[in-house]
């Protein structure tokens, strides 16, 4: 079965009517916040949650179809670091104020009479997992009668005044261990450290070198790629600098290193310390990027997800 954000609704359904017992189901336990409860589901019987499940008890003025986005957000930062402007797509958690995420998120869309319903949501538990934060965590969730319509299904005109509705939570505390794991081919254990590098011993640093450590878990050719800005938590934010390198890494505990130019840092004119953010791309084929047929079929290339580690120089 495919567990997509429909499916996934279908499943829980099941769980509870079956008390949990199939797929792990914890009890359901109010928390602090808006009237809804929260839960881990196993699907799979690993003894890790697939899925932290959140059930909101909320009013609809109106019956119709509601659009359901909901995000995880959480207080505590993480070990990585909160990412600002500038870094490649997968957005990483960044920071608004002393909340960091979002963590995960959700976007479904059901039809609701009007009343008091159980409007429920599910986050996958491997984006979870992946922040590296202990729970409890927030929830925002907005729902919009109509909301954005499917492509070639109209919508009427106007959207109603009484279509929006507001719900925060909180859910009981999770610890990250909770969560199915996701695969990952090495990732920023959080560790870094920055410093001139004089090469010609002319008195003046010919760049900065930023050096953070690594685990790798699949040996490999990786690419990494960092920039550096200044003005972080404020309405502008300048771009300093930006370095990108090559480099093969075996299995271990070890440590990778950008240099960024000071030609760049002197030209921007903004005293440090810097806001600096680093993505880790691999392992990837640096020549080939479909290989040989394999058995009559062309052998995939691996993808993998890149890794950021977000920061401050000294």
């Amino acid at each position: 079965m495919i567990l997509t954000p429909r499916t996934i609704g279908l499943l829980v359904t099941m769980a509870v009517v079956t008390g949990g017992a199939a797929w792990g189901v914890h009890a359901l336990i109010a928390s602090a916040g808006g009237a809804g409860s929260d839960y881990g589901l196993d699907t799979n019987g690993n003894g890790k949650f697939e899925w932290l499940v959140v059930e909101a008890q909320v009013s609809l003025p109106a019956a119709g179809t509601w659009e359901i986005y909901a995000d995880l957000s959480t207080e505590k930062a993480p070990a990585t670091g909160a990412c600002g402007i500038g870094v490649p797509r997968p957005l990483p958690m960044m920071q608004t104020s002393t909340v960091y995420g979002p963590i995960a998120w959700t976007n479904e869309r059901y039809f609701f009479p009007a009343g008091s319903q159980t409007v429920r949501m599910s986050f996958d538990g491997t984006e979870i997992a992946r922040a590296g934060v202990d729970g409890s965590y927030a929830v925002h969730a907005r729902l919009s009668l109509a909301g954005m319509p499917y492509m070639g299904i109209p919508t009427s005109e106007p959207i109603r005044s009484d279509g929006f509705v507001e719900w925060n939570y909180t859910t009981r505390a999770y610890a990250v261990g909770d969560f199915d794991p996701p695969v990952r081919t090495a990732f920023f254990t959080g560790g870094h450290t920055d410093s001139a590098v004089d090469v010609d011993a002319d008195g003046l640093a010919d760049f900065l070198e930023l050096t953070a450590d690594v685990h790798v878990n699949t040996a490999g050719h990786y690419s990494l790629y960092g920039t550096l800005s200044k003005g972080s938590g404020s309405d502008a934010i300048r771009s300093i600098a930006y370095a990108y390198r090559d480099f093969n890494l075996t299995t271990d505990d070890t440590k990778v290193f950008l240099r960024f130019r000071g030609d760049q840092l002197r030209q921007a004119g903004l005293d440090g310390p810097w806001d600096f953010a680093l993505t880790l791309f691999g392992p990837v084929d640096p020549v080939v990027a479909i290989g040989p047929p394999t058995g009559g079929l062309l052998r995939p290339v691996p993808v993998s997800y890149p890794e950021t580690l977000c920061g401050s120089t000294r």
